[in-house]
């Protein structure tokens, strides 16, 4: 009991719009989970100043004194120090794009099909997202269509996907056209990670807003 204890949330917890719930009451539960435990503990961290601000507006009985906000960072030094050696995938003479994290692409398949506009219709999100937007969805349709449209050079682009490899996100890239160009690393150690970032010729982040 003499030991101080604080919670850090990386996710905004019951306020990610992210996350589906098959019925409002199930979001209810979960806000009362999260206020029970923010209330037990003596500091609670959040990870950017919007969900910081949230916190504060919905949970009022709080002490404004025990809350902060600590951002995601990285380490200076990956990124200063000489470049690595190139990755083992990487073409010479192509453009990567690249993505370092974890794609949602599964949701879309959720939510295909008629089956799919029901249970769209009966989820409930804490916030409205557009799913498509924790995808790789909008820049595989985009190199999809310059593949039919013949534009000049477009043969020369990689998408990379340096995260987890999943059957949806290998499924999307056919559908949209661009399965080729499309590759997919799967998990791999932080260094290789930062490599292809170093490498790449653009980094792609999707946003779900």
């Amino acid at each position: 009991p003499q030991v101080p204890v604080s919670i850090d949330l990386r996710d905004p917890w019951a306020f990610d719009g992210a996350f589906a719930y098959s019925r409002k009451a199930l979001w209810r539960q979960n806000m009362s989970a999260m206020r029970g435990t923010l209330n037990e503990v003596d500091g609670v961290i959040v990870n950017t100043p919007e969900v910081l601000k949230r916190v504060k507006q919905s949970f009022t009985e709080l002490d404004p004194s025990r809350l902060e906000y600590v951002t995601n960072g990285f380490e200076p030094d990956l990124f200063d120090s000489p470049k690595p050696s190139q990755p083992e995938a990487f073409e010479p003479g192509y453009m990567h794009l690249v993505h370092v994290g974890m794609l949602h692409s599964w949701v879309v398949m959720r939510y295909r099909g008629f089956t799919g506009w029901l249970r769209k219709l009966k989820n409930y999100r804490a916030e409205p997202v557009d799913v498509l937007g924790r995808t790789a969805v909008p820049i595989m349709q985009a190199i999809g269509q310059l593949n039919r449209e013949q534009y000049p050079g477009i043969e020369k682009l990689r998408l990379v996907l340096v995260g987890l490899k999943d059957e949806a996100t290998e499924q999307l890239a056919v559908q949209s056209g661009c399965s080729d160009q499309v590759v997919m690393t799967g998990y791999m150690p932080h260094d290789e990670a930062v490599a292809w970032q170093r490498w790449a010729d653009c980094l792609f982040l999707p946003l779900h807003g």
